[in-house]
């Protein structure tokens, strides 16, 4: 992160002033990026034995990006986190949440309240093994409105992702159908119906 900050700040002109509030501005907006990943981990953990949510078991994996200076089309962003679903999730599983993830992003950057813009989702997935795991994503994007500062920097995005096991016994296969068809909505049907019988057979198949 400190070298995404450091590129955008040699990119000004030979300015003082500016760099010093260019490092300001960034630096800032890095914490606040830093923060919002840290809250969503702490999210997570607490929500676990939320009756109304699938629960959560062992986190596997996560994986988080801060970045600063980006545009408002964080195409990059997006490839970067759904490239590392490759070791956790079935093919077209990471497909399905590629696509959950690109659309969050765009729908991030076109959302602003004011200065900053959220979006959390969770879905389920399945990976080569069987084993059915929760996905929770964070998306969180801020952008300064002074022109003194807009001139220097874009938006900043964090995104985090946590990849989490999940017992089959707790998971029905309604809960199952329902976020499939929640999560998933935006694709073609017949893909839909691909990864929801992905998803349930590694439910039959672990629960077996």
């Amino acid at each position: 992160m400190g070298q995404m900050v450091s590129s955008v700040i040699d990119s000004i002109q030979n300015d003082a002033e500016k760099q010093k509030l260019a490092n300001d501005a960034l630096n800032q907006m890095e914490e606040l990026g830093n923060q919002q990943v840290e809250s969503f981990l702490l999210a997570v953990t607490n929500r676990a034995v939320d009756a109304n949510l699938i629960p959560v078991g062992q986190i596997m994996h996560q994986e988080s990006i801060v970045r600063c200076g980006i545009s408002t089309k964080p195409d990059d962003i997006g490839k970067e986190i759904t490239d590392t679903f490759g070791s956790f999730v079935k093919g077209d599983l990471a497909k399905g949440i590629s696509s959950v993830v690109q659309d969050g992003l765009k729908a991030l950057v076109g959302s602003y309240e004011g200065n900053k813009s959220t979006k959390t989702s969770y879905t389920i997935t399945t990976g080569d093994l069987g084993g059915i795991q929760r996905v929770d994503i964070r998306m969180f994007a801020w952008k300064y409105s002074s022109k003194q500062l807009t001139d220097i920097t874009k938006d900043l995005i964090a995104v985090a992702v946590i990849i989490s096991s999940v017992d089959p016994k707790l998971v029905s296969e309604f809960s199952i159908r329902t976020l499939v068809q929640e999560q998933y909505g935006d694709l073609p049907l017949e893909q839909q119906k691909s990864l929801l019988k992905t998803i349930l057979d590694a439910k039959k198949e672990s629960s077996g």
